[in-house]
């Protein structure tokens, strides 16, 4: 239709030679019985265009002279117009990635107070793909790559942490069936980790942890530039070229990266800080099936927890290329984005621009708080977080469970680069726990019990500063022992009931010093030889033996750096005193264990007991009991009743022990060794028969081997004094002898053979 009026028109420009006026179109003539010529109209202009260009529409009119042109937008963006006498002008509108959008405008041309029909013309206004239209996507890249950066990043934090505090056990069993193993390159040959070395993580088909929710196969490689145990700082590179990323137990789509990332791990324990830095000044390349999507040019990331205060902070800066907006982009943070563990930023922003265009990403929706913003001239729109990242980017310590504005929690706080925890002077760092929302003040004493016997119990002290909780003690803790605590009830700032439980603390168990003894007693001349051979280093080789006097009263040891030493005390001397051994490794590692010499005049009356580990009546440790009138001996006068067996008890507070023994064929016992022992009162008639029990434990079945050194009787038969040695096998369990002493009225001497 449009060319049928252009036609026309064309006819009468060719009609109007020597018209008036020397107009180009050929008025009709007037007369006074002439009626006013109505106006036609049409629109010449461009039926298509790019965003951004300018668009020129010309109206045509058959009307000569004075003619005013009306033009009314009727579709699309709103526009700002000029108009020129015929013409009208715009820029066009943009539109989004991949779409198009109609721009229309109406005409009328109105003339000798005549006005035409209306005509409509649409210009299709198509997208000019610039930088700002892939925003959305460029901005889910750039979150999920910095997510991929914290997330291995973690992995190689927490194996650094285990390596250098090991536990003994390199390879770990991962979720599923896969399995993950760590080595330390130790090339300097000095057994710990230090500038120059390098880990090796092997992974097959693992997820290693809590902090990547992706299957890695392949082995990382960390090399290691420099180790600052006073700043408690490692640093270093990542290389995860080895690695392939997959989902569902290490099948599906693939995703690898080639090039390494320089880190720096460190920790402010003043503060109460974690900060990790990621950066590297050379490509990162991103593949999806052997198929580049992201190339990170370099990159700056920087990564602070604030674990006081419960707070994250972290900025990005980076220079990247992607298959979405084909050219190079720089990433600057404005304001760091912040926020609480396990909540989604609440302030930040960043800029992201190719030189020519840029649009920001900003956060802190109070009605939304799992979106953040785009904002691209001027204009926002939102995205969801979830969308771009898997959660773990904001969780602490990178886990990826779910964020939610109501979840909170409780995070068992290792060791955050196995650098040793910085207590006061014989204080241990027992526990510390995490919150999510900042706790109530506590200060308060906390009972820890061991869990396994003598089931000892200490006293730590509990401290909450504000997301922290603190668990520490003074008291003496044994070796290669789990020690359970009492139950504590706390609440956060908001008064909410927070329900945990503290996990049973494990002491080391890399040295375990042992020490046995001729007997826990002396008196002048006569002191005991202490034996620590038996002490096991479950890692390194190197034993290294330091007795110590903890009382300071002027015990000397006659090898006091020896395995073997007899305790030798000053003359006259009559307290009990406490010693202590000292057994370290070559790598640093060490434990000690103190014991409690008595003094013990002569006649004597004690129960000496050494039990081995896993023996059920002495628990597998040392007893001396030796408290006064605690003991009695009964023989069959004293009983009542015909017997030649004696009873020996012991019974002082909530605690007792007793021993019975009668000679073969029934017979009271006398001076000499009795072999081959069984249970007393049930054994046979040609051997003696003992039995050894008490604190509330005994033997179904058991055989011993009896050495009385001496017994007495008087006048009516009540036994005077007693000693015997014995060695006990309960249920016949060879492998797990108790041996013991006991004495009654005794003047024998308490360490005989003191000293080979």
């Amino acid at each position: 239709m449009r060319a049928g009026i252009l036609l026309v028109i064309g006819i009468f420009t060719l009609s109007a030679c020597g018209g008036g006026g020397g107009s180009t179109i050929l008025p009709a003539p007037v007369t006074p019985d002439t009626q006013p010529v109505i106006p036609s109209v049409d629109i010449e202009g461009p039926y298509d265009v790019m965003e951004g260009e300018q668009v020129v529409l010309t109206g045509l009119t058959n009307i000569t002279g004075n003619v005013e042109f009306t033009w009314v937008q009727t579709e699309g963006p709103t526009v700002t117009a000029e108009t020129r006498e015929n013409q009208l002008i715009y820029t066009a509108p943009k539109v989004n990635v991949n779409d198009a959008q109609n721009v229309s405008f109406t005409l009328k041309a109105t003339a000798a107070g005549q006005t035409s029909s209306e005509i409509w013309f649409t210009t299709t206004v198509r997208n000019a793909f610039t930088f700002e239209d892939y925003a959305p996507d460029t901005s889910a890249l750039v979150m999920a790559a910095t997510e991929s950066y914290v997330q291995l990043g973690e992995v190689t934090r927490d194996t650094l942490a285990k390596i250098m505090s090991p536990d003994g056990n390199p390879i770990q069993r991962c979720s599923g069936f896969g399995t993950r193993e760590w080595q330390l390159v130790d090339n300097d040959n000095n057994g710990v980790v230090s500038a120059g070395d390098v880990i090796t993580d092997q992974f097959d088909r693992c997820e290693p942890n809590n902090a990547i929710d992706t299957t890695l196969t392949g082995t990382l490689r960390v090399s290691i530039s420099e180790v600052d145990a006073v700043n408690r700082s490692v640093s270093g590179s990542i290389d995860a070229s080895e690695v392939l990323f997959t989902e569902f137990s290490g099948y599906g789509d693939v995703i690898s990266m080639q090039g390494a990332i320089g880190f720096e791990f460190s920790e402010d324990i003043a503060t109460q800080t974690r900060v990790r830095r990621y950066q590297h000044n050379q490509p990162v390349i991103f593949a999806l099936n052997q198929i580049p999507f992201i190339n990170i040019e370099n990159s700056t990331l920087i990564q602070t927890d604030d674990l006081i205060n419960t707070d994250y902070e972290l900025s990005i800066d980076a220079v990247l290329s992607d298959v979405f907006s084909l050219n190079y982009y720089t990433v600057v943070t404005q304001r760091p984005l912040t926020g609480k563990f396990g909540r989604y930023p609440d302030t930040g922003e960043i800029m992201a621009s190719d030189g020519t265009n840029s649009y920001t990403l900003d956060v802190g929706f109070p009605n939304a708080p799992d979106e953040y913003g785009l904002v691209v001239n001027g204009e926002r729109f939102t995205q969801d977080w979830d969308d771009v990242i898997s959660a773990g980017l904001f969780n602490f310590n990178a886990y990826f469970s779910f964020i939610s504005d109501y979840s909170g929690g409780i995070f068992e706080l290792s060791s955050f680069l196995g650098f040793p925890a910085n207590t006061n002077e014989n204080t241990v760092l027992v526990a510390q726990y995490l919150s999510t929302t900042p706790l109530q003040p506590v200060n308060t004493t906390l009972g820890m019990r061991a869990a396994s016997f003598p089931y000892t119990t200490v006293n730590a002290q509990l401290v909450t500063n504000g997301g922290l909780l603190t668990v520490t003690t003074t008291d003496e803790l044994l070796p290669g022992a789990a020690y359970r605590f009492d139950y504590i009830e706390l609440f956060d700032i908001y008064n909410t009931p927070l329900f945990f439980n503290i996990r049973d603390y494990v002491t080391s168990d890399a040295v375990m010093p042992r020490v046995t003894a001729t007997s826990l007693a002396y008196r002048d001349n006569d002191y005991p030889t202490l034996d620590a051979s038996t002490s096991v280093l479950n890692e390194g080789e190197v034993a290294t033996y330091s007795w110590l006097d903890i009382d300071n009263v002027g015990i000397t040891f006659s090898a006091p750096n020896s395995a073997i030493t007899q305790v030798i005390l000053p003359e006259g001397f009559t307290q009990d005193v406490q010693i202590r051994l000292q057994l370290s490794n070559e790598f640093g590692q060490t434990a000690g264990i103190a014991k409690r010499i008595d003094y013990v005049p002569a006649p004597a009356s004690f129960i000496s007991l050494d039990s081995a580990e896993g023996e059920y009546i002495g628990q597998g440790v040392q007893w001396f009991e030796n408290v006064p009138g605690a003991m009695s001996v009964l023989s069959g006068t004293d009983l009542g009743y015909d017997t030649n067996h004696i009873d020996i008890q012991y019974n002082v507070d909530l605690r007792f022990w007793s021993a019975q023994l009668i000679g073969p064929m029934e017979t009271f016992p006398t001076v000499g060794r009795y072999a081959n022992a069984t249970r007393w009162p049930f054994q046979a008639n040609n051997v003696a028969g003992f039995t050894f029990s008490g604190d509330g434990r005994g033997c179904n079945r058991n055989q011993s081997e009896v050495d009385v050194l001496e017994l007495e009787q008087d006048e009516s038969g009540s036994v005077t004094t007693v000693s015997i040695d014995f060695i006990q096998y309960c249920e016949s369990d060879m492998s797990r002898p108790l041996k013991g002493k006991i004495r009654f009225n005794s003047n024998l001497p308490l360490n005989p053979n003191t000293e080979d």
